[in-house]
């Protein structure tokens, strides 16, 4: 299965939290939006269905319920090649 990583950011200042999977135009949200946001939380899911029910579990709330009319997407290689590219961009290597 592809896993792709997902990160948790908070701003204590704000009082708020970002989470969401590692890629360019997150990034550049995250940024324009909780400038002094600090990296909380990082962990890897095989789908959408799989981040949001680790997501909820490291949250401490309730176990997530998805909704089932909606298709459990799972991350392809394309998506896995394209963040592994975007995150040795980001990290300089």
């Amino acid at each position: 299965m592809n896993k792709l990583v997902f990160e948790v950011w908070r701003d204590e200042g704000a009082a708020s939290q970002q989470a969401g999977v590692v890629h360019p135009q997150n990034d550049k949200v995250r940024v324009s939006t909780m400038p002094r946001a600090v990296l909380v939380h990082t962990l890897t899911a095989y789908s959408d269905r799989d981040f949001w029910r680790q997501f909820y579990a490291w949250n401490g709330k309730a176990e997530w319920e998805p909704d089932e009319t909606l298709p459990e997407h799972f991350f392809t290689e394309q998506e896995l090649k394209e963040q592994q590219d975007y995150l040795m961009r980001r990290n300089g290597s």
